[in-house]
């Protein structure tokens, strides 16, 4: 049975408005998009506007430091 994309390939080369084109070169993409992971940074601790830690977000401006390293500064109403 032939692969996908050399189902694919065979589908764009008789297609209408494919099938004029000298050259279609199909491609591998199975190690591609398919093997990324993808992990959504959480929070880790919060501080105040003058550094100190704090235990959960209070009113006003909060500096939010994520499990990924990166920092926020973030308005809670």
């Amino acid at each position: 049975m032939p692969s996908m994309n050399e189902r694919s390939l065979a589908s764009y080369q008789q297609a209408e408005q494919w099938k004029e084109f000298f050259f279609i070169e199909g491609r591998n993409f199975d190690d591609g998009i398919g093997n990324v992971k993808s992990e959504i940074a959480q929070e880790e601790d919060y501080y105040d506007l003058q550094g100190r830690k704090i235990a959960e977000p209070q009113k006003g401006i909060n500096i939010i430091r994520y499990s990924d390293g990166s920092t926020r500064k973030v308005m809670v109403k």
